[in-house]
């Protein structure tokens, strides 16, 4: 992730702001902020918002905000309530799935991994596993296929494939330490910068 849209980000974790008001604060050129607004739109950080329909699934001109799963990024050493890291709860149990999905595939979408695996394809569960899966993106184990267009609406199943492949036991994420466990080797993945998402 580039440094304007981190500091999109956290300016957003402040509360809702119009494109105007973010390009002000962070004295940002529109083209940059519109860039940046854009991968952190593609990466479902960040909607639209509005007083009367809420959070919006464009990019329209009006006021921005951070989507849950933008909320859980930027507060990640606190998981979100009912997030589970260990593998035998229902979360990390999805996390596992969804792991062995990927190395199947290759290459898939959040929706088709939760349509295959999820007990239950509510917000909460969808959100805990784009958590994961930008965790894992963020140390470079897990890559997003992020669509080159210029347009800011949504991208249809934007699609994310294993970067570094590391066996089959899936990796778990370690909020107190920060770091991610390779459970098939024992190492503790800490550095991030392999990947787009290096907010933390």
């Amino acid at each position: 992730m580039t440094a304007l849209a981190a500091k999109i980000l956290r300016e957003l974790a402040k509360g809702k702001q119009s494109k105007g008001a973010l390009a002000h604060s962070l004295d940002a050129q529109p083209g940059d902020l519109t860039n940046a607004l854009r991968l952190l739109k593609k990466l479902e950080l960040v909607r639209c918002w509005s007083a009367r329909h809420g959070l919006m699934n464009t990019l329209k001109r009006g006021t921005y905000a951070l989507t849950e799963a933008g909320k859980a990024l930027l507060t990640s050493r606190k998981p979100p309530d009912g997030f589970r890291t260990d593998i035998q709860s229902q979360s990390g149990n999805l996390f596992e799935r969804a792991w062995w999905h990927l190395r199947v595939f290759k290459v898939s979408t959040l929706e088709d991994i939760l349509k295959t695996h999820a007990a239950m394809d509510d917000e909460t569960t969808r959100t805990h596993l784009h958590l994961y899966l930008l965790l894992l993106e963020q140390v470079g184990i897990v890559r997003a296929v992020i669509s080159e267009s210029n347009d800011l609406e949504p991208q249809e199943g934007m699609k994310w494939a294993i970067a570094e492949d590391r066996g089959p036991k899936a990796p778990i994420w370690l909020p107190r330490s920060g770091t991610v466990l390779d459970r098939n080797n024992g190492e503790l993945i800490q550095e991030a910068g392999k990947g787009a998402i290096d907010i933390l």
